[in-house]
């Protein structure tokens, strides 16, 4: 199976009213990173553990999976939000984390889309993003 998400590592050298540090990143900045449902009627996903936060839902007929996943321990919360733009009844899944001691916050992000035949359902793409997690450092 190819791999379905991207690593991304985003360090932080500036914070307001705080030093710029290009070479280092700046510490204890709060980030949140988050994914856009694409229907009205998403399935939301959030890890007990934090590890991973996926929306699950129905596009043209078939299944489709947004999804991040994080190091264990990286994320302060998850929560879904509304979408205050246009088109109305959309909506965001949030995580909310921390820059580390060299002002980095770490994630994967990608998707699954059933037509492609290699996860169908939102079974599948939970078990696929379990595993994935335990590779996140």
């Amino acid at each position: 199976m190819a791999e379905r998400l991207t690593r991304i590592t985003s360090r932080i050298t500036d914070s307001p009213g705080g030093p710029r540090n290009a070479s280092a990143g700046v510490a204890g900045v709060d980030v949140v990173v988050g994914l856009f449902t694409q229907t009205t009627k998403p399935g939301y996903v959030f890890a007990s553990d934090r590890t991973s936060m996926a929306v699950w839902e129905q596009l043209d007929g078939e299944g489709f999976g947004l999804a991040m996943t994080f190091p264990a321990g990286a994320v302060r919360e998850m929560k879904s939000a509304p979408y205050d733009g246009e088109p109305k009844g959309f909506a965001h899944a949030l995580a909310f984390l921390r820059t580390d001691a060299k002002g980095e916050v770490s994630y994967a992000s990608g998707y699954a889309w059933a037509k492609a035949g290699e996860i169908k359902l939102l079974p599948e793409w939970r078990a696929y993003l379990e595993t994935f997690a335990r590779t996140m450092k």
